[in-house]
């Protein structure tokens, strides 16, 4: 029988959900500094989790309990209506049209924008590469998307492909448009990420693209990583929750992009909710 759950574990239990639900994974490192509690309690909380059926521990944190679902199975990001599939839908509309290029970085935010941009893109002829090994095998089944994984590392753990390799590859492409879900998105300390490696992934990541959207779930937002890889004026353009305080959302957009809420239930074609005049 397991041991009763406190309340104050509870609380903990809680939020360590409400995190991974947000960016599709969860670091025991972050989880630690954020709830203020020892890195062993963190441990034990993810094994409480686990046996709960709330997730499945990885080296150095945690994944969903079940796998990204495909694109073919996977509820649009309209039907879907979490807070990853609103930030999907507002991304959306800004998709090339036919023959454009897009780069796809990894991550819960932008797995969400992959499982729902085959029926947003239907007749398209667009060309995404992607860092995310979840992302390219839902795109590779739509014939009217030229899909190309950049390969590389891939962390243990996740989806996620990181080192030299995807570097490299990333030097010699352009792209229209990117999509990044850095770990942190503040005013002050920019764009950011738990780790220099995904950092030194993301840095190339903004040179390759002629445009850049940064997707902000709640949990990155505020958030100074470990390692910054950009001023938060290097993005084009940051799509945060519909929720998002209007003191932060203006802090956001006077360092330099422009700054789009997610509708808070995402429209059946995608999109974004009316612009904030707090922060245009």
């Amino acid at each position: 029988m397991s041991d009763p759950t406190t309340p104050a574990q509870r609380a903990r239990l809680d939020a360590i959900t409400a995190r991974l639900q947000e960016a599709g994974r969860v670091e025991v490192a972050e989880i630690a500094a954020r709830l203020g509690v020892a890195v062993e309690t963190v441990r034990r909380d993810l094994r409480r989790l686990e046996q709960e059926g709330k997730l499945r521990r990885t080296r150095g944190g945690a994944l969903p309990a079940a796998p990204p679902p495909s694109a073919a199975s996977a509820p649009s990001a309209a039907e879907d209506g979490g807070p990853l599939a609103a930030l999907a839908a507002a991304a959306l509309p800004l998709l090339p049209e036919t023959g454009g290029s897009v780069l796809l970085d990894a991550g819960g935010p932008v797995d969400a924008l992959a499982a729902a941009l085959p029926g947003h893109a239907s007749g398209r002829e667009l060309l995404v590469a992607t860092a995310s090994v979840t992302a390219a095998a839902a795109l590779s089944r739509y014939p009217s998307l030229a899909v190309y994984n950049l390969g590389g590392m891939v962390r243990p753990g996740s989806s996620a492909q990181l080192g030299e390799w995807a570097r490299q590859e990333l030097a010699r492409l352009r792209f229209d448009i990117a999509f990044l879900a850095p770990g942190g998105v503040d005013p002050e300390a920019g764009l950011t990420d738990p780790s220099a490696e995904r950092a030194a992934l993301h840095e190339a990541m903004l040179a390759s693209a002629r445009r850049v959207v940064v997707l902000a779930p709640a949990g990155a937002l505020g958030r100074a990583g470990f390692a910054r890889f950009a001023a938060l004026e290097a993005a084009h353009e940051v799509i945060v929750p519909a929720d998002v305080p209007a003191p932060l959302a203006a802090a956001l957009a006077a360092a330099g992009p422009a700054v789009r809420r997610a509708a808070p239930h995402p429209p059946a074609d995608g999109g974004l909710a009316p612009p904030d005049p707090a922060v245009r």
